[in-house]
């Protein structure tokens, strides 16, 4: 990953020309890198967080403008890394849904039992609060997760290839959470499954 001190390039074509005739040149192109990464304490509202790397061409040649955007943007997209759904604006809300209200069911489960056998005498209203409280430390660490990883696999990064320990400790992490998922899922599917079968 890159540095975060470095948060964005900007490569101007018309830079020298600029410096040396103290004008812009007929024909131009100019290139915007956002290399920015989210905070892992970033709570802002997803929906509006987004990558604003951007290029353009400008000249007075026509076919030079063709030449250039087209270089530019096959580029580009040859070597952009399939991360786009991360970073949509609806990703968080999706797993908000399919991974993160299911999780908390399991944890208010599973600590269900717990709960009541350390606090036998104590009114349902101390338990709706408690697990009230245990859903919303839930929801925080599924935003941490999420912010970490933006952090793991950045919109944009340099030298992709070359991090190869990064690589191991990314699909590591990656696994872990994975293998979380996993179990959630299937301990829900085989409570609904007694309840119903029973």
């Amino acid at each position: 990953m890159f540095s975060k001190s470095i948060n964005r390039i900007i490569i101007e074509s018309s830079y020298m020309y600029r410096d040396v005739f103290n004008k812009e040149p007929r024909n131009r192109f100019d290139i915007n890198i956002d290399s920015s990464i989210v905070a892992f304490d970033d709570m802002k509202n997803t929906s509006i967080t987004s990558n604003e790397s951007t290029f353009r061409v400008s000249g007075d040649n026509q076919t030079w403008v063709d030449g250039v955007f087209t270089t530019i943007d096959k580029f580009f997209n040859e070597n952009k890394l399939k991360r786009g759904w991360l970073y949509s604006k609806h990703t968080y809300d999706v797993l908000l849904l399919i991974i993160t209200f299911p999780a908390i069911f399991w944890i208010v489960r599973q600590l269900e039992p717990i709960i009541k056998s350390s606090f036998p005498n104590s009114s349902k209203v101390y338990y709706v609060a408690l697990f009230v409280y245990i859903s919303v430390i839930s929801l925080l660490l599924f935003r941490y997760s999420y912010n970490l990883l933006k952090i793991l696999f950045p919109y944009i990064e340099f030298d992709y290839k070359k991090k190869r320990i990064i690589h191991k400790i990314r699909w590591f992490l990656s696994s872990l959470m994975l293998a979380g998922i996993v179990k959630i899922f299937w301990d829900i599917i085989y409570f609904f499954k007694d309840k119903i079968f029973s």
